[in-house]
């Protein structure tokens, strides 16, 4: 049952009152109960008028002995698995930049072998601002 926090959240994405959400998934894939795959399909099916959304992952976890799922390999899993649901663009935010910066474990070289091969760019998608029934009194420009 998500809290009172969380179903906050979700009305701002349901309304869309928000422009974007990215949502702290700081579990891996593998935990039992709250699997990163399984968080992330939540999140998508509450973006009922779709909101950009993109997953915050938690590379700082890797290396941490009281994380041991969190590997470069399971970051890397994490962004494909959000590439995979999230479509238009979708991506992750990455909490924190230090360990990559640091490339503890290797997570930096692994990220450009697997993940962020190649030149990307960011695709744009647009939200319609002139088309907020809800906002009587405001103008757009």
């Amino acid at each position: 049952m998500p809290t009172t926090r969380l179903r906050r959240f979700a009305q701002w994405l349901q309304e869309g009152w928000v422009d974007y959400l990215a949502p702290q998934l700081y579990w891996s894939s593998k935990k039992e109960g709250q699997k990163f795959p399984v968080l992330l399909n939540w999140w998508r099916g509450e973006n009922k008028k779709k909101r950009h959304l993109w997953a915050g992952i938690a590379p700082y976890k890797i290396g941490d002995e009281k994380h041991p799922d969190f590997t470069p390999d399971e970051i890397v899993l994490q962004i494909d698995t959000t590439r995979g649901q999230l479509k238009d663009g979708a991506g992750t935010i990455h909490f924190s930049a230090k360990p990559i910066m640091q490339n503890n474990n290797g997570i930096r070289d692994t990220l450009r072998e697997k993940a962020y091969r190649g030149k990307r760019h960011n695709p744009r998608k647009p939200l319609d601002y002139h088309n907020f029934a809800d906002c009587a009194g405001f103008e757009f420009y």
